[in-house]
Parts: C-alpha cells; structure tokens; sequence
C-alpha cells in the first residue's frame, strides 16, 4: 500500500500500520506535539505567571502582544471552524 506513506514520516506512527482512525483519537503530527511540548515547557519554568498571568493577559511578559492568550486561541479555532469565538 503506498497511499499516504510519503506523509508517513509528519507522524510518530508506527510505519508497519495503515492507521485509519484519526477522527476518532488521532494521533498529531510531530510539528503538532512540538508546539504542545514548547507550551508545556513554558508553563512548567514558570507554572504560577503561566498560569495567573500568561494565559489570562493579565500581566504578560515583553514577548507577549496583549492579546490574552485564550482569546487568541478561541479566535483562531472559530475562524477555523467558521464560528464565533464565544468567550467563556
């Protein structure tokens, strides 16, 4: 079977496998699980000012715009999924 292997190597997948099921409990690509490493990473330096601060918007670090991190995010997910960012 070579349809998709040439995307084989964007996962951690096992290669011996034709997974079907990303719908259901996909597994990411690697540059997805990278990104939610470096987030991780982030929060677990500095948990409280991640937490309290950086996710909130409330007191964010100089490389931060003062967008809210959360708004962002909701933001960027509705316009991907073409639906109102509704806050919480």
């Amino acid at each position: 079977m070579t349809f998709g292997r040439a995307m084989l190597d964007h996962w951690l997948l096992d290669p011996e496998w034709a997974y079907l099921n990303h719908g259901t409990v996909g597994a990411p690509p690697r540059r997805v699980l990278e990104r939610q490493q470096a987030l991780r990473d982030e929060m677990e330096r500095q948990p409280s000012r991640f937490m309290l601060r950086e996710l909130n918007g409330s007191h964010p670090m100089p490389w931060r715009t003062s967008t809210r991190m959360r708004e962002r995010t909701r933001r960027t997910a509705g316009s991907l999924v073409r639906a109102p960012a509704v806050a919480s």
